[in-house]
């Protein structure tokens, strides 16, 4: 348990530190966010994923109707639709989606499989249709990084649960045939910006501002980075978004190269201790749980990272834990205190 919570805390509270350093300003609104996650956290610890699986469908049908109450009031940011303000706080509701998704991928589950394909079929039918609303309504907000981490969350519990290759196969190719349609669902911005990807020099000063600026930021930290408060990138607002989705370029260029890779080792230490804390567990329903939340630790850092290193097209999806945002912290302390709740037994 202590290989999955340390390397938490630590990535949170070195958050607060970059917080300190590139925008202060919000160090004592998500100080605030941390302690309502650690509350969440402990909750949902407490609580544990098999009591919630009774009311798994109630929760189901609030996180659906609060994605549609998103594109009736929720402020459209940066041509988005993700944030609904409520009493002067703003929540998004796609990362509530997260822990309820995953919930609701184990109670399909956790049932097994039958050996025969029709009922494999309707299974699998299920599951899909009901989660597949929650990552359509995310992905024509439009939040393409968080459709992506709700995805992960439904594969990863698939080859958890030993879905049939044949139906594996089936989603691969219906993926396929549809990609079409996925590609006419982006907008502009978004298809510049893997347009920009590949070349971001093509466009400097527009789509692909983001990714030239992050990639100057990690160069210029070096091995030992150029010290808290002195990153040029950051402190002079070149960077975008550089306490969210780019808190990864920020922290390198300040700390310096040891201390990203530092982050990557805690990083890979959580999904470690979650796959093997999966493997070692006899209850299917823990496995499931584990092993999902794994799937998520590893797709959404991986995206994040390699987006701030120019490896990946730039898409909306913040660094667990380590980038600010309350609604991003409280809800991986959820699904974290849900996974650690399934290893106490």
């Amino acid at each position: 348990m202590k290989l999955i919570l340390l390397p938490a805390i630590f990535l949170s509270l070195l958050g607060l530190v970059m917080l300190i350093s590139i925008s202060p300003e919000r160090v004592l609104l998500q100080s605030i966010f941390l302690v309502g996650a650690v509350l969440v956290g402990l909750a949902c610890f407490r609580i544990g994923a098999k009591n919630l699986l009774p009311v798994v469908w109630p929760m189901y049908i609030s996180i659906v109707i609060f994605l549609g109450l998103t594109f009736v009031f929720g402020a459209v940011t940066r041509g988005s639709t993700r944030w609904l303000s409520i009493g002067g706080i703003k929540l998004q509701a796609s990362e509530a989606a997260k822990p309820i998704l995953m919930l609701m991928s184990v109670y399909f589950f956790s049932r097994g499989w039958s050996d025969a394909k029709k009922n494999q079929l309707i299974i699998f039918s299920k599951t899909v249709l009901t989660t597949g609303v929650m990552i359509g309504l995310v992905a024509i907000q439009p939040d393409l990084g968080t459709a992506i981490s709700l995805s992960a969350i439904l594969l990863s519990a698939m080859v958890i649960s030993g879905t049939p290759r044949w139906l594996l196969g089936l989603g691969i190719l219906s993926m396929v045939v549809f990609s079409p349609l996925g590609k006419m669902m982006l907008k502009d911005y978004q298809v510049r910006r893997l347009e920009s990807f590949i070349n971001p020099y093509s466009d400097p000063k527009g789509d692909g501002y983001q990714v030239i600026q992050s990639t100057i930021a990690v160069g210029s930290g070096m091995w030992t980075g150029r010290g808290l408060g002195r990153g040029t990138q950051s402190q002079l607002k070149f960077l975008p978004e550089r306490h969210t989705d780019f808190i990864f370029a920020s922290l390198v260029e300040e700390l310096g190269f040891l201390a990203g890779a530092a982050v990557l080792g805690l990083y890979a230490t959580m999904v470690t201790g979650l796959v093997r804390a999966a493997w070692a567990a006899q209850d299917r329903i823990d496995r499931l749980v584990l092993g999902s939340t794994a799937g998520w630790l590893f797709f959404q850092s991986a995206i994040n990272i390699m987006m701030n290193l120019g490896l990946s097209p730039v898409t909306g999806i913040t660094l667990p834990f380590l980038s600010s945002g309350g609604s991003s912290l409280v809800s991986s302390a959820a699904i974290l205190g849900l996974a650690l709740s399934a290893v106490r037994k």
